[in-house]
């Protein structure tokens, strides 16, 4: 029996930024330039109540 969780293995997909693999489920995709992004890349930004992958946040 599996101790973890399906979406906290690797999944099929690969994060540009950091090259994690991640499943698409768990994923987001960037506000700005709807690229994807996994869920350890990604940037919340509260006050706009958005998501965005670091180089958009990053020209910011």
């Amino acid at each position: 029996m599996k101790s973890q969780a399906w979406w906290a293995d690797p999944g099929p997909d690969e994060c540009e930024f950091c090259s994690r693999f991640y499943y698409v489920e768990v994923g987001y995709y960037c506000l700005e330039c709807d690229r994807p992004i996994c869920p350890v890349c990604v940037v919340t930004v509260f006050e706009r109540q958005a998501v965005l992958c670091p180089e958009c946040h990053g020209g910011q």
